[in-house]
């Protein structure tokens, strides 16, 4: 991830705000804007089942110093 630097043109971040740097991602609650019509189609059994899990649990993502991924995965209360 770049941010902004306010003296200069580098969007390079030092160490530690790498290091602190957290994402989430939120559902939207307005709808989707197109220019033309949407067809709407069936979700499939796989995709209620996928949207269900997303819906149920919290998901958090962490990036290790050996540039790993961990992924905690908590059931929602």
């Amino acid at each position: 991830m770049c941010k902004e630097n306010k003296n200069t043109k580098n969007t390079k971040n030092t160490k530690e705000e790498d290091e602190n740097m957290n994402a989430y991602a939120i559902k939207p609650n307005s709808p989707f804007v197109a220019s033309k019509p949407l067809k709407r189609t069936s979700a499939s059994k796989e995709n209620i089942e996928r949207i269900k899990l997303m819906e149920s649990h919290d998901f958090s993502f962490d990036i290790l110093e050996d540039n790993k991924v961990e992924i905690k995965v908590t059931k929602k209360k």
